[in-house]
């Protein structure tokens, strides 16, 4: 295995559509082409219908493609080494089973070993600050707690890579929050890659490593940035503000 090697490739994508009744397809891709560092979290952003979404699921082969190959890194290949979370995230959710529960089914389903599992689910209650309601059903859950152990319970496992499509939207400040500073901080310690699929600058200049957007039909890479910023993050800062400008420009030219 080439360590050094990119977490996915997206090589020469074609992918087409029909609106409607409309008999003709329409390419929303044609030629595409991208590639996604290990070890480091990409946020894909673009308008509404930009292919964003569409991006995110021929990469966990949920929608076959005209032509073009999806191409995962060996150690990328098992099912459970993608995870995948959007905007439903209570779909993910064993509503029978306490938030602890939720996350060590995933571990006992893997065969980890009880300490190691209790270990696991002690660090990510804490992480997502889910420690005083680990006795706690989904359903006794405010929505803001159960996004919080939605994307805590596909992390459990430690997957090589997680991909969070449009899956902060909507969500109070402090529970956002909350998800940035444990998405940050366990995947740095478990090495894992973050593709973050959204339309939000803020969302992405709080967590990415680097930032695509995307637009035009079909799609096109308007800008390629990396964000070199420190963490936590300062929104206030001259060095955000910097970092920032260049991302604007292309939106307020190409994007909107």
């Amino acid at each position: 295995m080439n360590s050094s090697a990119p977490a996915a490739k997206v090589q020469h994508l074609s992918f087409s559509y029909r609106e409607g009744r409309a008999e003709q397809a329409i390419a929303l891709y044609r030629d595409f082409s991208l590639s996604f560092k290990a070890d480091s979290i990409v946020a894909i952003m673009g308008r509404s219908g930009s292919g964003k979404s569409t991006l995110a699921r021929t990469l966990i082969g949920d929608l076959p493609v005209d032509s073009g190959v999806i191409a995962w890194r060996e150690d990328f290949q098992e099912t459970y080494h993608v995870s995948y979370v959007d905007q439903s995230f209570g779909d993910t959710l064993h509503w029978w089973h306490r938030v602890w529960q939720n996350l060590d089914w995933p571990l006992r389903k893997r065969r980890w070993a009880r300490p190691e599992r209790a270990a696991r689910v002690k660090a990510l209650l804490r992480a997502f600050g889910l420690t005083e309601l680990a006795d706690s059903f989904p359903r006794q859950l405010s929505g803001g707690e159960r996004q919080r152990l939605a994307v805590a319970r596909c992390l459990s496992w430690k997957p090589h890579c997680l991909i969070l499509d449009e899956a902060l939207n909507a969500l109070d400040s402090d529970t956002k929050r909350t998800i940035i500073a444990a998405l940050r901080s366990l995947a740095t310690e478990d090495k894992m890659t973050v593709i973050l699929i959204t339309h939000a600058l803020a969302d992405t200049l709080a967590l990415a490593d680097r930032c695509v957007l995307l637009g035009k039909t079909p799609v096109e890479i308007l800008g390629d940035f990396e964000i070199s910023l420190p963490h936590p993050r300062d929104e206030n800062s001259p060095e955000y503000r910097e970092a920032q400008e260049p991302l604007i420009e292309v939106l307020r030219h190409g994007y909107l």
